[in-house]
């Protein structure tokens, strides 16, 4: 090493560094760095590349296309706040092995082009903050993803400020446990296409998982079950130029706190949550806050408006058969437990 530069070398020509199977943190915090040379360096034999790059700020490029990755099992933290870095093509990897992906690329901040369409995620189980922080990035290939045996994906996509679309075709969630804020802050995100096969069955939280997508214009959320889901704080808090929302499906017998779920869902007019099952839900806090030009609420026969605090906009609301509700203070007293249709008339 010399300096900012360091060069993996035997001394010996034609003489490979042999690596030993755990190089985690092998260049953990190295954050004077502003090149690595890697070309001698062999990696057969490695299985753990666990936070290799981990805090290496000063570096503004890093040359992989030597590394052998095929017997790897663990990329966690790989590249995390590698916040110099503006270009990473990994396209020669072979992550067929890969079990833990989480926080690989969490804080590349400066990253604008990341080049991972051959990843095999056939094995990955945890993906967690993986490309969290990268608010440089305006695109992102995950064509190849497969994540049928994925669990956590929550904070995956957070903070990527810069994505105006997202294709996510791809990914298979039926054994998903975790989706908090996944998309959380994705304020550039125009469009989102929900596949079929994105599947909530399995899913217990989604706390903020669209929390502050502030660009995005409609949601539909067909495909989504939430019978096991607990959390639904925050969900779509600030999505501020959501016009329409699809959760026709969501039947929430196990969701204890929608605090802050639709607040500041400025240019929705319309909500449709015949399936919401309340009898579970403690708190409401702000549920709807800032939904200024809601106009049409229709409401099933296991619904109720819980907790107070909820700041339900407007002055008056009607029912289908005329019938007037006043609003004071945010609290308006439908009656619990019946399907009905209310519109705002003040």
């Amino acid at each position: 090493m010399e300096g900012t530069t360091m060069k993996v070398s035997t001394q010996k020509s034609g003489v490979k560094v042999k690596a030993h199977p755990i190089c985690a943190k092998m260049f953990y915090n190295k954050s004077n760095l502003i090149s690595i040379d890697l070309t001698a360096l062999d990696a057969s034999n490695i299985t753990s590349m666990d936070q290799m790059f981990y805090n290496c700020k000063g570096l503004t490029n890093l040359d992989v296309s030597s590394l052998d990755t095929s017997n790897v099992t663990n990329m966690h933290s790989m590249f995390d706040k590698c916040i110099s870095l503006t270009s990473l093509d990994l396209s020669n990897f072979d992550t067929s092995k890969v079990t833990n992906m989480a926080y690989m690329f969490s804080g590349c901040t400066a990253l604008k082009y990341l080049n991972i369409a051959s990843f095999k995620t056939i094995n990955v189980a945890v993906m967690s903050y993986m490309f969290s922080h990268c608010e440089s990035l305006t695109s992102l290939n995950l064509s190849n993803f497969n994540t049928t045996k994925v669990t956590n994906m929550c904070y995956m996509f957070s903070y990527c400020k810069s994505l105006t679309s997202l294709n996510i075709s791809s990914f298979n969630t039926i054994i998903v446990t975790d989706m908090s804020a996944m998309f959380a802050e994705c304020s550039r995100l125009q469009s989102l296409s929900i596949p079929s096969t994105f599947t909530t069955n399995c899913v217990n939280t989604m706390r903020s998982m669209f929390n502050t997508c502030t660009l995005l214009r409609s949601l539909d959320l067909h495909s989504f079950r939430t019978e096991t889901v607990e959390d639904m704080s925050y969900m779509f808090s600030g999505c501020r130029n959501l016009a329409y929302l699809n959760v026709l499906t969501f039947v929430t017998t196990k969701c204890t706190n929608m605090d802050y779920m639709f607040a500041n869902c400025a240019k929705l007019d319309t909500l449709d949550i015949r399936g919401f099952r309340t009898s579970s839900t403690t708190s409401m806090t702000y549920a709807f806050d800032g939904c200024s030009v809601l106009t049409t609420l229709r409401v099933g026969s296991r619904f109720g408006l819980y907790g107070g605090g909820y700041r339900f906009p407007g002055k008056t609301w009607k029912n289908s058969a005329g019938a007037r509700y006043q609003v004071t203070t945010g609290i308006v007293n439908f009656p619990n437990n019946k399907a009905d249709t209310y519109t705002k008339i003040a």
